[in-house]
């Protein structure tokens, strides 16, 4: 990899990838200092160049991010540093999640598993009140299903 120029990413390629230019236009591609490269163990701690930077992470069960330091809004004008903390979880019971919400816990399921029958008395207690939707997004597996800012 080369950059000629401060706008422009080079990669030299060992061998021809046809798909390569779809798989670094995804948000979780990102060059990476060979310094930095720990292979399958950057998951553990990426370098963070953006306004959050991982404070710590629980393989699939919590990742918790807190603002970066180094990072500077006036080289970065599409992100922002809006919260102290971010706290990310995955792979809670949905009947958990609702749980934590109405108790003031979390503030969004990410997930957008919408209100579980054990909960909806709790979150709609008036007669033929429906559920107020919950944020929906497109989910995957290993996708957070909880999220505290």
């Amino acid at each position: 990899m080369t950059t000629p120029n401060a706008t422009t990413v080079v990669f030299h390629l060992a061998r021809p990838f046809a798909d390569f230019n779809y798989v670094v236009a995804i948000p979780q591609s990102a060059p990476v200092p060979p310094t930095k490269d720990t292979g399958v163990n950057y998951q553990l701690h990426p370098m963070s160049t953006g306004p959050y930077k991982f404070q710590s992470y629980q393989l699939d069960k919590q990742l918790t991010m807190v603002p970066n330091q180094f990072w500077k809004a006036s080289t970065d004008p599409n992100a922002r540093q809006l919260v102290s903390k971010v706290v990310i979880n995955w792979n809670l019971n949905a009947n958990d999640i609702d749980n934590h919400l109405l108790a003031g816990d979390l503030d969004l399921d990410a997930a957008g598993t919408s209100v579980q029958a054990v909960a909806r008395p709790r979150s709609c207690p008036r007669r033929g009140s429906r559920p107020r939707p919950t944020t929906r997004s497109a989910g995957s597996s290993g996708s957070p299903t909880s999220t505290r800012w």
